[in-house]
């Protein structure tokens, strides 16, 4: 919680004028980073090659050295696993594989843009659909798979998108897991 006390710098100033993104891309920008999760194809968003994200706090992309996973995967080898799959970009990590336990992002209620920051909020419902075992890890070096422990379920999200020049530079999640088929409230 300590890392969620103040807002990150960049999220925080204007986007020069000469790289803000209309309404319209901004959402569409959002959007695609979704499709590239659903989809396990980083080129699917345009990230920018310095794109962070940051998830509860923690910084899961782009670490200049292993860190600890926000979350602990269950074994000292998931934990170590995670940890270097968090040195990757954000467009990396999505063609790794290491999302492909997530079935869907739906609903995907983007209800805030501000152009002058270069802010898109998203409130998206990330399903979960279970069974999944083991995920086979592609392209990381030292890193084959990383082991699931966890069954269905729902992850309730906001998410915060940097977007300048019409590329992704920062995002900021925050979650909470629900049980399988709980609704958002908005369907």
């Amino acid at each position: 919680m300590q890392n969620l006390i103040t807002p990150r710098a960049a999220l925080l100033a204007d986007v020069p004028a000469a790289e803000r993104t209309s309404r319209e891309d901004m959402i569409t920008v959002a959007n695609s980073y979704f499709e590239s999760i659903e989809h396990g194809n980083g080129e699917l968003a345009p990230f920018a090659e310095d794109c962070e994200r940051h998830e509860n706090g923690g910084q899961t992309t782009h670490n200049a050295t292993p860190v600890a996973w926000p979350v602990p995967m269950g074994s000292p080898e998931d934990d170590h696993a995670m940890a270097v799959i968090g040195t990757l970009t954000c467009t990396a990590q999505v063609d790794s594989g290491n999302l492909s336990f997530i079935t869907r992002l739906w609903p995907r209620r983007l209800g805030l843009v501000d152009e002058q920051k270069g802010l898109v909020y998203a409130f998206p419902m990330f399903q979960h659909r279970g069974a999944v075992k083991d995920i086979r890890i592609k392209g990381v070096p030292g890193v084959d798979v990383v082991h699931m422990n966890g069954g269905t379920s729902n992850l309730q999200a906001g998410e915060i998108f940097k977007i300048r020049g019409g590329k992704i530079h920062e995002i900021e999640a925050m979650g909470v897991g629900l049980p399988y088929g709980t609704k958002s409230g908005w369907e």
